[in-house]
């Protein structure tokens, strides 16, 4: 099957040859664990939701967000950045983005996470159930799938020596030609630039910042594997990164407040809360408390849908009229 790189959680579909069309939203949301270099490769916090569409013919794809986009011409083997709004763009050659994405692997390393020890070599367990939940996305009837990664030091246990715990809730619906179609065009671009993993700039820092946290990367490959052997295309997926510390690192914390306690003092402080802000907030803490309880600590949340599907690029593709900076 063929779906959209689940790492980066940005959905993509259209036709190579028909061309076409796909606008989707992205939320996401760091927890406490939320590294500095994690934060600065996914971007900030989208609360409200981030909204993209991805429009490829031929052998041209863009990606748009409000009035920026990023083109990529496979057959020039160039990319654009494009001001829609001025009608302006900027572009620079493969090679001189191969140059610039070492130079995001020059300086990738997790910081402040002490789940993962550098060096160590860790092993991955993975495990796929249909939920029985099920919903529409972009006009098509889905059924939940959940996908699990457990990421431990080789040879330990979670509760032996803390690690990593990766779930995705997968909403899949029918197998899309325009998906099996654009993920061919994302990885030859791939292929052109000598790279493993990346699709637009958040993919490409993403995926470099992973090389120097082994531990995590290993969880997105196993996932990534489990993800494509799913039966269909995926229309939403939600991604949640969680670490659970070492038992030693977690002694050192038991004198800290108690999560029940806590708990019950944001329950009873919400009950009559009519301001959306604030019950957001609370349910926040919430779920942040109901981690700490099981002894995880929340790296981040993505949620990603696809809102609907055109079979038209929309002249999204053309830069007809645009003048370069």
């Amino acid at each position: 099957m063929r779906r959209f790189l689940p790492l980066v959680v940005l959905l993509v579909a259209a036709p190579l040859l028909a061309g076409g069309t796909i606008e989707t939203r992205t939320r996401v949301h760091f927890g406490a664990g939320g590294a500095k270099l994690i934060k600065r490769a996914v971007g900030p916090e989208t609360k409200d939701g981030l909204t993209r569409k991805t429009a490829i013919q031929s052998r041209r794809l863009i990606d748009v967000v409000g009035s920026k986009g990023n083109l990529i011409d496979l057959d020039k083997q160039e990319l654009y950045e494009v001001n829609l709004s001025r009608k302006r763009f900027t572009v620079r050659t493969f090679e001189e983005e191969r140059d610039r994405i070492r130079g995001f692997v020059s300086e990738a390393k997790i910081e402040g996470d002490e789940s993962f020890v550098p060096g160590m070599s860790y092993a991955a367990d993975v495990s796929t159930e249909r939920t029985g939940g099920s919903g529409k996305y972009g006009g098509y009837e889905c059924i939940e799938h959940r996908i699990t990664v457990v990421v431990t030091p080789e040879g330990q246990t979670l509760a032996e020596a803390g690690g990593g715990i990766l779930t995705a809730d997968v909403m899949i619906g029918p197998d899309l030609h325009v998906f099996n179609e654009v993920e061919k065009f994302r990885r030859d671009y791939l292929d052109a630039l000598g790279l493993e993993a990346a699709e637009d700039e958040t993919g490409k820092r993403l995926a470099s910042i992973l090389a120097g946290a082994p531990a995590l990367k290993l969880a997105m490959e196993r996932f990534d594997a489990a993800h494509r052997e799913l039966p269909g295309s995926s229309m939403r997926i939600e991604i949640r990164l969680e670490t659970v510390p070492p038992p030693a690192l977690v002694e050192e914390e038991a004198d800290g407040e108690q999560p029940d306690k806590l708990r019950h003092k944001i329950g009873r402080g919400t009950r009559n809360v009519t301001d959306k802000f604030l019950v957001k907030r609370a349910e926040r803490r919430e779920d942040k408390l109901a981690s700490k309880a099981e002894g995880r600590t929340l790296v981040f949340r993505s949620t990603t849908e696809v809102m609907s599907v055109s079979s038209s690029a929309q002249g999204l593709t053309r830069l007809a009229g645009f003048k370069q900076k």
